[in-house]
């Protein structure tokens, strides 16, 4: 996984032509098409010019990247490296961490999740998804962080979900 911008990820994939596939920046407001005199095609990332985290020119294609918006303001449901749809994270109900490297956790990040709101935290099996266990219940704070009553102990390869109660 190539890190191409703050929070993306790009992959290989064949090209056609000029166009590029399967990348978020073909539809993104902050995408500008650079091409140069030789008709090489590049992709200019305007957030790059106030934010370091994001690369001036990511690798293509991006498949996922924080700093997405839709040019014509509606949201792109974007493909996984499997061809299904996936939604942008803070538009899904629950928010699943998966782990390459064994990790505590005393604390998680919820984009758009209001603060007061209480939240369930669930041992996911990694190969199924299936909710193993409960792991945690707390209420998300100023933010969107939530402070663990029990830091959570996460091994390479394991994966938990925090799933915000209804309101």
């Amino acid at each position: 996984m190539d890190s191409a911008c703050a929070g993306a990820e790009s992959r290989v994939s064949s090209h056609e032509g000029n166009a590029m596939t399967h990348s978020l920046c073909e539809t993104c407001a902050s995408m500008r098409e650079v091409i140069t005199p030789k008709g090489s095609r590049f992709l200019l990332c305007q957030l790059s010019k106030n934010d370091p985290a994001f690369r001036r020119y990511p690798p293509q294609p991006v498949v996922r990247c924080n700093g997405y918006q839709s040019r014509d303001g509606t949201e792109r449901v974007a493909e996984d490296e499997r061809g299904q749809q996936t939604l942008p994270l803070y538009q899904d109900t629950q928010f699943t961490f998966r782990f390459a490297d064994h990790r505590l956790i005393p604390r998680i990040h919820l984009e758009g999740v209001e603060a007061g709101r209480r939240v369930s935290v669930f041992k996911l099996d990694p190969g199924t998804g299936e909710r193993l266990g409960l792991l945690a219940t707390a209420s998300v704070g100023d933010g969107g962080w939530v402070d663990l009553p029990e830091p959570i102990i996460v091994r390479t390869g394991e994966a938990f979900v925090a799933v915000p109660h209804p309101e």
